[in-house]
């Protein structure tokens, strides 16, 4: 039984340095720490996965899902909000405010900022 349990941790944490690589190359480094609270590397990711897995591995598989959706651009307010102002994926439209001129994502019907109604 022990050995079956070093097997999933091992072989888990393999698999998350070879995600966590292919995943974190394609996304600026200040970016990286935003979207998973602190952890940027994949040198990170794999020592936690072997060290305390049940603790990093969850942790990996919540930050993963916000690697994959920054990349395809559907990042959500509660990130971007985390994000420097103008810092966002090359393939997400920004819009700004007309009244503050505070920048937003989507179609909110006020500004998070100023509450002006943007939408009619």
């Amino acid at each position: 039984m022990n050995g079956l349990i070093f097997l999933i941790v091992v072989g888990t944490s393999i698999w998350v340095g070879f995600d966590s690589y292919s995943l974190l190359k394609q996304i600026p480094k200040d970016i990286r720490r935003t979207l998973s609270s602190g952890a940027s590397s994949t040198f990170v990711w794999t020592l936690g996965c072997l060290l305390l897995w049940i603790i990093a591995f969850p942790w990996y598989l919540s930050a993963r899902s916000k690697y994959k959706n920054y990349l395809k651009g559907n990042i959500s307010q509660t990130v971007t909000q985390n994000l420097r102002p103008g810092v966002y994926p090359p393939n997400v439209s920004v819009k700004y405010c007309w009244n503050c001129g505070a920048q937003y994502l989507g179609e909110p019907i006020f500004c998070q900022n100023c509450g002006t109604k943007l939408k009619g």
